[in-house]
């Protein structure tokens, strides 16, 4: 009975001492919020309508909680800002939506209706840098185009100083 109980010890000790170190090996992946914001006191157009952060490094897995996508406010992928193989981005119609990003690259974000105001975002994940080059070949107009350019160039910077 004694030496029963001494292997059923054991085995439950090595169970939990794999399930500790396995567990303290996993990463932590980051839930973080992008708001979606309409201030009517705004005294500049530019900041009428914007993403808050409008710009946003975070790691491979992390998610990324958008929210305020009700009335005419949309997220969607701007055309060539996407890295090979990640889904395009497309939500509408709902409070609050969380995506995570498993592809590692520079994603450019945008609501369809108020990006010429300059609603835009980008979103670099991980190094970031696979799709830099195309990325900069993205189409978009008025603020939306200035406002995009600017957030490529902080990210470039941020990519030469990893």
């Amino acid at each position: 009975m004694l030496k029963q109980m001494l292997v059923l010890f054991s085995v439950v000790f090595f169970a939990i001492n794999s399930y500790a170190q396995t567990v303290s090996e996993t990463k932590e992946h980051k839930i973080h919020m992008m708001h979606q914001t309409s201030d009517v006191a705004a005294t500049d157009m530019h900041e009428m309508f914007r993403f808050s952060p409008e710009y946003l490094k975070i790691e491979v897995g992390d998610s990324v909680s958008f929210n305020g996508s009700t009335g005419q406010h949309t997220v969607t992928s701007v055309p060539g800002m996407l890295p090979e193989g990640a889904e395009k981005i497309e939500i509408h119609s709902i409070p609050s939506k969380q995506i995570a990003f498993q592809t590692p690259g520079i994603y450019g974000v945008k609501c369809r209706v108020h990006n010429r105001y300059g609603m835009v975002a980008l979103i670099v994940v991980g190094e970031g840098g696979e799709n830099l080059t195309a990325a900069k070949k993205f189409r978009l107009t008025r603020f939306g185009k200035k406002k995009m350019q600017q957030l490529l160039v902080q990210a470039e910077k941020d990519l030469k100083n990893r």
